[in-house]
């Protein structure tokens, strides 16, 4: 058997294995683990027992990129103003300081005839897992940039304090 018929033959038997199931190929990044603690991720802004702004607020090409924060609900979400259609916002969350993220948490694009718009909430803390996580609203406006990190200092389930850290 030739060089190049072992290599047709070793390509074809990966390929049905691939298919059946037995051999993994490379996939596209999961989707994150939705989080339920006080509330579970994507709960409505509108529902927030409180609302600060817990980090500067980033400008992309005259576009305003705001984390929102309500420590009560230990959650965040994201917003974009002063937009056109098109541009988006999501909010990445780290559990390990930055070294992985969980990203595009709610993403969502300015439609029609608006000039902005907003995540829905996702949690900072998991009381279940024992985590507490940095979260950054991030934003696409012809240029991708995000605000610094936010992560609670204290997750008691009492009162939760806080910090920032530049991204």
């Amino acid at each position: 058997m030739s060089v190049r018929q072992h290599r047709v033959v070793s390509g074809l038997v990966a390929l049905v294995l691939a298919l059946s199931g037995l051999l993994a190929l490379p996939s596209q990044a999961r989707a994150a683990t939705p989080v339920c603690a006080l509330a579970c991720d994507t709960l409505d802004p509108s529902k927030a027992a409180q609302e600060t702004f817990a980090v500067p607020d980033r400008n992309i090409n005259g576009r305003i990129l705001r984390l929102h924060v309500s420590e009560a609900d230990s959650m965040a979400w994201a917003g974009i103003d002063s937009g056109v259609t098109g541009d988006a916002v999501w909010l990445d969350r780290s559990w390990d300081r930055g070294a992985t993220w969980d990203g595009l948490l709610g993403k969502a694009a300015i439609p029609g005839t608006w000039t902005g718009t907003r995540t829905l909430m996702c949690n900072v803390t998991d009381p279940v897992g024992h985590r507490r996580g940095w979260i950054r609203a991030c934003g696409d406006a012809n240029a991708v940039t995000c605000t610094d990190s936010f992560r609670p200092q204290v997750c008691d389930g009492a009162r939760v304090r806080s910090t920032r850290r530049p991204s």
